[in-house]
């Protein structure tokens, strides 16, 4: 008996092509590419971070994901993973990084960070490393959404200039140990103010002035308002040197007491105080601290037989006073408050050099340090 179907019969050509569409749907399921190349990646990544100098690299790829972490590089698209990684130097991916990105795209550093290079009391390489460092702490081993392109630059920056600035309230020792006899609460002599202290670090391109406001002058005519200003929230300020110490405390002694005895009668003095000041501070100079006491001094006026009393001038306010410190007739470096006579109006870096220098991304040679930045 013959069991065999005839050729055209049409079960025949249905089954054929029932396993036709399977073994069609096999063959689209299978892989037919290569997975990215990622040695080829790590070559560009190498041809800057091998080089003497700032160089770049850049390399299309076909990766969805890339993931970069100091000297490794793992690839990922539809067809598989493949890992490399590079011999010399260590990378930070800055994706996602407007200004990094614009560097390793070809920006110049100048450009990037021209308001901090612009700002004297700004530090654009320490701006610079701490934007790296923080590329670096987000994206270093993470995979990142690749746009078919990377690019690795390495980038030369020299250090920066910069100046620190301070101002603070300074008490005068010696002032207090002359009063502290007449004084039982300590708190009360050690507010007693001789200055304000100023003190600036790095390069001062030009002297420096210093502006002085406080809130309010006193009520010369209330005695609690006079001393409250003179030992408590502020006191007067005095310019004087060694040989007239005792001249200048036996004249507020006589002025306090006969303002505070029914039974003294009160010399004949007409003392005007000034609650604003400028004084110019001399700190143009490079690598070096410089401080300056700046008095804010106002005249004694119609004060009798002021040569006797050996002194010249006095300030007195009261708090908040308001600082600001800027390059005689120009820029203005630092502003702010002293609210208190433990306040400080600081203004410039709060990092150093010192703080990078143990980054995986950060190679120093003479001067200038080495980063290398990569998109993916």
């Amino acid at each position: 008996m013959d069991f065999e179907a005839p050729a055209d019969a049409w079960y025949v050509y249905v089954g054929v092509a029932i396993i036709s569409v399977v073994v069609a749907g096999l063959a689209v399921g299978v892989s037919t590419g290569p997975p990215p190349d990622a040695e080829q990646a790590s070559s560009a990544i190498e041809g800057a971070t091998g080089s003497e100098y700032a160089a770049s690299g850049s390399y299309e790829h076909d990766a969805e994901i890339v993931t970069i972490d100091h000297q490794t590089l793992t690839m990922e698209n539809d067809h598989g993973t493949a890992h490399s990684s590079f011999a010399y130097g260590t990378v930070v991916p800055v994706n996602g990084h407007e200004r990094l990105e614009n560097i390793a795209y070809g920006q110049s550093f100048e450009d990037a960070y021209a308001d901090e290079l612009d700002d004297p009391t700004s530090h654009a390489t320490l701006e610079f490393f701490a934007a790296v460092e923080d590329a670096d702490a987000e994206n270093s081993g993470r995979e990142l959404y690749a746009d078919g392109e990377l690019t690795a630059r390495t980038v030369a920056v020299r250090n920066d200039e910069a100046v620190a600035v301070s101002a603070e309230p300074m008490n005068d020792a010696d002032l207090s140990e002359d009063f502290e006899d007449e004084f039982e609460d300590e708190d009360d002599v050690e507010s007693i103010p001789a200055d304000f202290y100023v003190q600036a670090e790095g390069k001062a391109i030009a002297p420096m002035t210093v502006e002085l406001e406080a809130s309010e002058q006193p009520d010369l005519e209330n005695d609690e308002t006079l001393l409250e200003a003179l030992f408590g929230v502020v006191g007067a300020v005095f310019d004087w040197d060694e040989s007239v110490v005792d001249a200048v405390v036996d004249f507020w002694n006589d002025y306090i007491w006969c303002r505070i005895d029914p039974g003294v009668d009160c010399p004949d003095y007409d003392v005007e105080f000034y609650q604003d000041h400028d004084a110019e501070v001399f700190v143009s100079h490079s690598g070096e601290t410089a401080s300056e006491h700046v008095r804010p001094l106002a005249p004694l006026e119609d004060v009798e037989d002021l040569e006797a009393l050996e002194t010249e001038d006095v300030w007195l306010g009261t708090f908040p006073v308001d600082v600001e410190i800027r390059y005689t007739g120009g820029e203005l470096l630092c502003a702010g408050t002293l609210e208190d006579w433990d306040d400080s109006v600081e203004c410039g870096p709060d990092m150093t050099l010192e703080d990078y220098d143990e980054p995986h991304w950060h190679e120093t040679r003479g001067d200038v340090h080495y980063v290398t930045l990569v998109t993916v």
